[in-house]
């Protein structure tokens, strides 16, 4: 028998995980010429639902409550689009039925959720007492609502028990491969992996994700942000982005500290170490080349900011980020 997963889809959630889910699968069972995996699709009344990029349909649609009827070991729950917290909690607030149906599943069912959709795991009380992660920036809600929850947001992937969570929009290729690897082999994974030119998920976050947010946080931060990229280390000054800003001192400090949480120094090195990480894990150049062409003064100074930064030295990051 085929391990079968149920794929749920529900109004506005990420289309891309759950047909690039399947199709991950279907991909495992090609390369073996067997069918180890079998998807179905369940929705929470049994109808076609509408996704962001468009309308799913005239598939054969199972129920929550259809579970048992369709022989299932382990439902998939992809995320729902949402641009805030405002967002996240609206959406529970409409989709209340859903919650509660989710809170009956079968305890022995496994159950996969990632980005946004293991918040509706965790209203659902499913996480209580395990461990579990989402994506980063909901963390401080996760923590504060949802205490009962061993939240293990170092990590991108988390399994216990019967549960597996994790984080991204694509949080959905590190639990396909890890059933892949659990029913195909290690060695299978590799090959899909090298065939399909997928990404190999990190096992922990990337470092200072929270500068993307403040980057958006209005047209100043966005110009802070282009002018400390397009400066030398050595540059990077207050009173110098004060007259590139055509502001004082004393005012520019108070915004930056106001739209980031951070003093106008830390926030410029912050961006600075992030422009590394990127060249590093991006443009794979080397730490040498990298230290010189951002400005830095010499490699080990660099090195050590970088590490007081990031928390890893330039050698660990490229271990643990780069594929």
């Amino acid at each position: 028998m085929p391990f079968r997963v149920g794929v749920f889809v529900y109004d506005n959630c990420l289309a891309s995980g759950t047909l690039g889910f399947s199709e991950l699968l279907e991909a495992a069972n090609k390369r073996i010429n067997k069918r180890y995996f079998e998807c179905v699709f369940v929705s929470h009344e049994g109808l076609d639902v509408e996704l962001t990029l468009g309308h799913l349909s005239n598939l054969t649609m199972y129920t929550l409550n259809d579970i048992a009827t369709a022989n299932l070991d382990a439902l998939l729950i992809p995320g729902f689009w949402t641009q805030s917290i405002n967002d996240v909690y609206q959406f529970h607030q409409n989709n209340k039925p859903l919650i509660l149906t989710l809170s009956r599943l079968e305890q022995q069912l496994e159950v996969y959720a990632y980005c946004t959709a293991v918040t509706l795991l965790a209203a659902s009380g499913r996480l209580g007492g395990k461990m579990a992660t989402a994506t980063w920036w909901l963390s401080e809600y996760l923590c504060d609502t949802y205490k009962e929850v061993d939240w293990r947001f170092g990590d991108t992937f988390v399994k216990s028990s019967q549960t597996i969570t994790a984080s991204g929009v694509q949080g959905y290729l590190p639990i396909a491969n890890y059933l892949i690897q659990q029913h195909c082999g290690a060695e299978i994974l590799d090959e899909l992996t090298d065939l399909m030119v997928l990404a190999r998920p990190t096992k922990k976050p990337l470092p200072m994700q929270e500068l993307q947010i403040i980057k958006s946080n209005g047209p100043l931060m966005a110009k802070v942000f282009r002018w400390v990229e397009n400066s030398q280390a050595s540059e990077l000054k207050v009173e110098n982005l004060a007259i590139a800003t055509n502001m004082s001192k004393r005012t520019l400090a108070r915004k930056i500290k106001t739209l980031s949480g951070l003093s106008c120094a830390t926030f410029m090195r912050k961006v600075k170490i992030q422009q590394a990480c990127n060249l590093l894990r991006l443009n794979r150049s080397p730490v040498k080349q990298v230290c010189f062409k951002l400005g830095y003064l010499d490699e080990s100074s660099f090195r050590r900011i970088f590490k007081e930064t990031t928390g890893y030295t330039p050698t660990q990051f490229t271990r643990y980020f780069v594929d």
